[in-house]
Parts: C-alpha cells; sequence; structure tokens
C-alpha cells in the first residue's frame, strides 16, 4: 500500500551530518529520507519558491517531460535505506516507472506538482510517530537519535 505524504523541510543530522528531507502524512507521521546535497538544494529551493534566472537540473528535467508530452502522475519512495524511488510517468496513455533517487524524485515531483507516496513497508521500518496534537511542532521534538543511521 503506498501513503500519500508531503514535503515538510530540509533538515541537517546535528550527529553526522547527513542530510534529510522530512516527508509527512496526513496522520502525522513523519518519514526522514537522506538524500545528497545537490537534491537537498534542488528541494530547498522548490520549497522556498526561490526565482533562477536559468533552469537548474530537476526544473530542466520537468521541462524535457512536458516537452515529450508525458506527465509525472507519482513519485513512490520504495527504499530508503539503498535510495529507492520510482517515477511515475504517463504519455501517450502507457504508464512508464523509472528508477530515481528518492531526493532526486522528490525534487522532481515538487516542480511538477505530482504527489510523493512511501510504500507502508517503509513508513512501518523508518517512520516516526508522535502524538497528533504535537505534530505541527515535529521540528521541536526531532532528536538526533530518531534519524535513521545508515
Amino acid at each position: 500500500m503506498e501513503i500519500k505524504m508531503e514535503a515538510l523541510a530540509v533538515v541537517i543530522s546535528p550527529d553526522n551530518g547527513n542530510i534529510f528531507v522530512m516527508l509527512g502524512a496526513s496522520n502525522g507521521e513523519l518519514l526522514p529520507v537522506r538524500i545528497e546535497i545537490y537534491a537537498a538544494r534542488a528541494i530547498q529551493i522548490e520549497l522556498k519558491k526561490i526565482p533562477f534566472s536559468r533552469p537548474l537540473t530537476h526544473e530542466l528535467i520537468r521541462r524535457v517531460i512536458a516537452q515529450l508530452k508525458a506527465v509525472l502522475r507519482k513519485i513512490v519512495i520504495t527504499d530508503v535505506s539503498r535510495s529507492y524511488a520510482l517515477l511515475y510517468l504517463e504519455q501517450n496513455g502507457a504508464t512508464i516507472a523509472a528508477d530515481a533517487a528518492p531526493g532526486d524524485a522528490i525534487a522532481l515531483a515538487l516542480r511538477t506538482n505530482a504527489p510523493i507516496y512511501a510504500e507502508s513497508k517503509v513508513l512501518e521500518k523508518y517512520g516516526l510517530s508522535y502524538p497528533e496534537d504535537r505534530t505541527l511542532k515535529w521540528f521541536e521534538l526531532l532528536d538526533a537519535d530518531d534519524l535513521p543511521k545508515f
């Protein structure tokens, strides 16, 4: 089963310097996904709506997809420990699944307004749960020990 997620923020682990994008589900569950610095930059740029005069890599990919008359229908995080995600593209009525790093998939989803999903097994293993009334304060509650160690 797939759980719909939303990109909330990019955070750096104070413990080891790993960079994570924090995804949130509607039930308040959080999923930290380790990403590379270039993907962190691309995600942060889109979350903060920072304008650039020239297209960066993920914007270029968005434009190529559009020019090919394809649509990114969704992305699915399939494994965070080994960094796997799938892009589901639709072109001429056919669906194409393409392997991608989670950070790249999330950066592209943000640029195309495609929904972000995580497989339920990923949330079961790596998800963080906080009491519902405290979910909005997730960053204040986040501890270095909460983030996965790879």
